[in-house]
């Protein structure tokens, strides 16, 4: 039997609704994930709309009280997709709360931000996961350069870019790489729960 996670989310603007398809299309774009996603909870702040997301996305419940999910046992990851300049506090929630956090970009805004957030994690000795969204890093299509330059159909141009052999195209070209990165990096950038 696979693990269940429950997913906690923080608002419900565009990324709260972008997540939210995430979540719902996981398995469609990963084989044989570990484990299942459900939708917890989602906070709103009017009950007409949460009212139509409970129903449409199958959220268990809805509430005004962002707390209420921070501090609910059942809820597994907390998703803070709020405006950026409330991220800081709805983390640190976290943290005292000992959840796991998925946080949209930026996580903070400054670096006495950083040192609020750093500090709240060691007064409350936070051991769990938390990390910062950066949309493409999942995405099958951000893989794809790393299976490139593993191909068998490219090799390294001494300029350091990635080339078609001379056998497999009859000019030479010089396929431009899409970014820069080593095969730790391509291996570091598979999902992990």
């Amino acid at each position: 039997m696979k693990k269940e996670y429950k997913v906690g989310i923080l608002s419900f603007g565009f990324m709260g609704k972008a997540h939210t398809f995430g979540y719902q299309t996981m398995q469609l774009y990963y084989d044989n994930l570990p484990f299942l996603m459900k939708l917890g909870a989602v906070a709103t702040r009017d009950e007409e709309k949460g009212k139509a997301l409970q129903q449409e996305f199958g959220f268990e419940y809805y509430t005004a009280d962002e707390d209420r999910i921070i501090n609910d046992p059942n809820i597994d990851i907390i998703d803070i997709c709020t405006p950026n300049n409330m991220h800081k506090d709805a983390l640190i929630k976290c943290i005292k709360a000992g959840k796991n956090v998925y946080c949209e970009k930026p996580m903070v805004l400054s670096m006495e931000e950083v040192a609020e957030v750093k500090a709240a994690m060691e007064e409350y000795h936070y051991d769990k996961t938390a990390q910062v969204v950066f949309h493409n890093r999942y995405f099958p299509t951000s893989h794809l350069p790393c299976r490139i330059s593993s191909s068998r159909f490219f090799r390294r141009h001494p300029s350091g870019h990635l080339a078609v052999p001379p056998g497999n195209d009859r000019h030479g070209h010089v396929v431009r790489r899409w970014f820069t990165h080593s095969r730790s990096a391509c291996q570091h950038a598979r999902p992990r729960i």
